[in-house]
């Protein structure tokens, strides 16, 4: 039997008591639903539908100005399916490392959807003068952006 559908696509989440939730808004790069009438007098027929993805990554702004004793506020926006994961890279005169939380003034957190994609650095120095790289990956790929910080000392009027 052949089925004609008019078809929107929607976004889609579950709640906890497994109820779906329709929204035209971007909740999940890869979960939406089709919701398809036949052309006769049957109900509405429902698809959930995962798709794989790729990382996405919102890019960061070129470069911020930082005076010595500033926070440094990153926040890395990505999406993908299976879940990304974020490392953080900084990058200067040659030197490349990855940052931990071993350092007390430096710490990663959520941004409520993924671990690592917020970069807090309180207090800084010369020493962070450097590029940033939010690195975003799943078993589909990697992307990555890129912040110059720039980090100044105090002016002082004589």
């Amino acid at each position: 039997m052949r089925m004609l559908c008019a078809c929107v696509k929607r976004f889609v989440r579950r709640t906890e008591d497994g109820e779906n939730v329709h929204t035209n808004k971007h909740i999940n790069s890869s979960l939406y639903s089709i919701r398809c009438r036949q052309m006769t007098a049957l109900p509405y027929v429902t698809w959930l539908i995962l798709c794989s993805a790729p990382p996405y990554i919102k890019p960061l702004d070129k470069s911020v100005n930082l005076v010595q004793g500033d926070k440094l506020e990153l926040t890395c926006t990505a999406w993908g399916n299976p879940t990304p994961n974020i490392t953080w890279i900084k990058n200067w005169e040659g030197e490349s490392e990855e940052l931990t939380t071993v350092e007390p003034r430096i710490l990663l957190g959520s941004d409520g959807k993924l671990e690592n994609a917020q970069l807090n650095i309180t207090g800084v120095t010369y020493d962070d003068y450097g590029f940033y790289t939010c690195n975003v990956t799943n078993i589909y790929g990697t992307v990555q952006s890129t912040i110059k910080v720039r980090v100044k000392g105090w002016l002082k009027f004589i």
